[in-house]
């Protein structure tokens, strides 16, 4: 697999906090799928690891106006097995003439305050502060990858977990890519387009001999699962299908045209949190195997009905998450009282739902159940099934435009009455 990547800028974090940033350019990113291990990979014999996707990545940088002359670039590294972290990492200088010149780098291990936190920091020494153009290569190995614009490049091993070879937050990127067609591989590609603008890009990559697919077809709706052969058989999957079952028969009747979403289902390696570990990625998501039924369902709700809210906007959040969220216990016959299938619930609010502009732990109560319980306030008085088929309208009828909070209270005095819009109006502003 390769994958060209343009004018992408992050910021590397420094340690395990951000004291300050270097501004970092990737002019070029490949990810060439190797079809035999390094022979310094150190990993031995062992089956499953053979068995695992190796990847060879090469970035082209740029940095300008560092702090110093070392830059440092977080890692994580497998607990049990640190060659499962990036291996045989190497740095080189680019000249005007675009010859390299090995740079002197170095790695240093950190102990986190679990064992999964560890993580590893490489450190390399450059010539010149004010603007310096180098390149990264490194060998990771796994059963799963996933690139996307929004986070960062995962590998996922199905018995040792998983880690991100270059912990950084992505900000924007232009791009060019290749697929080449492989028996052992299965590729998920999206993107999303407006006017010249290319966002939203999600990549990933499965190994075929490690995953078992299994389709769920209901009228015109068709939902691949690729579930691991370790996973197929246990009770946490078995379950989990005679529930998602009829949550797909209900979603399949709002449904219009023919529409076919994969979700990939990874053992994610946070025990703690890993029942909330669920993303939706373009046309498909992952989503750790103990994520709820009803959070899966969440997820394939934003692949079914994609909506481009306004980023920092007032209402943002409650149209980007609290509108799903309320279909998701719609469509699933879930008590308003029990939303907790995605996010779990931590402090209490201390802002309105309008003026929220993260989405994380301190919020989640906020945006998870303040807001589909205002919706469902008002669903109430106007009828659940008109305000399930007016939610759905506006995202169906919106899917490539920008759209913010004033757009979708437009939207709902077409359909309700405006008193009722009124009242819900107030509530997400109080």
């Amino acid at each position: 697999m390769k994958i060209k990547l343009l004018s992408v800028c992050f910021i590397l974090l420094f340690g395990s906090f951000v004291s300050f940033a270097q501004i970092v350019e990737i002019e070029e990113i490949e990810f060439n799928y190797l079809p035999m291990p390094p022979a310094s990979s150190m990993v031995g014999s062992d089956e499953n690891e053979e068995q695992g996707l190796w990847l060879k990545v090469k970035a082209i940088l740029s940095a300008r106006d560092l702090k110093d002359d070392t830059i440092r670039m977080k890692t994580t590294m497998n607990a049990i097995i640190p060659q499962l972290g990036p291996m045989n990492l190497a740095a080189n200088l680019i000249d005007d003439e675009g010859r390299l010149f090995p740079l002197k780098s170095q790695i240093v291990h950190q102990a986190g305050v679990q064992p999964s936190e560890n993580y590893q920091l490489f450190k390399i020494v450059v010539p010149n502060k004010k603007k310096v153009k180098f390149s990264i290569t490194y060998n990771t190995v796994g059963d799963f990858f996933v690139y996307n614009t929004n986070s960062d490049f995962l590998s996922y091993h199905s018995k040792h977990g998983y880690f991100y070879p270059m912990d950084v937050p992505i900000k924007k990127v232009h791009f060019d890519f290749t697929l080449n067609n492989n028996d052992s591989l299965k590729y998920f590609a999206s993107y999303r387009k407006f006017g010249e603008i290319i966002e939203d890009i999600n990549i990933a990559v499965i190994n075929k001999k490690r995953y078992i697919e299994e389709s769920i077809v209901k009228n015109n709706l068709k939902v691949n699962i690729f579930v691991p052969d370790t996973l197929i058989n246990g009770n946490t999957w078995i379950r989990k299908r005679e529930k998602l079952d009829p949550y797909f028969d209900r979603l399949a009747s709002y449904v219009a045209d023919t529409t076919s979403l994969d979700v990939i289902l990874i053992n994610w390696r946070d025990e703690k949190y890993r029942h909330t570990n669920g993303e939706g990625l373009g046309s498909y998501c992952v989503c750790d195997i103990k994520f709820p039924a009803e959070g899966i369902l969440h997820e394939l709700l934003h692949l079914t009905f994609p909506s481009k809210v306004l980023d920092f906007s007032k209402g943002e959040y409650f149209i980007k998450e609290s509108i799903i969220e309320w279909l998701t216990v719609f469509l699933s016959n879930k008590p308003i009282n029990k939303i907790t299938t995605t996010k779990l619930p931590k402090i209490k609010d201390s802002i309105s739902l309008y003026d929220a502009q993260i989405n994380n732990y301190t919020t989640w109560d906020l945006i998870y159940k303040t807001g589909p319980s205002i919706i469902q306030y008002i669903a109430g008085k106007c009828g659940e099934e008109k305000m399930a088929k007016t939610i759905i309208s506006f995202l169906e009828k919106n899917q490539k435009e920008v759209v913010d909070y004033e757009k979708f209270i437009d939207h709902l005095r077409v359909y309700l009455s405006h008193d009722l819009v009124k009242e819900l109006d107030e509530m997400v502003k109080m």
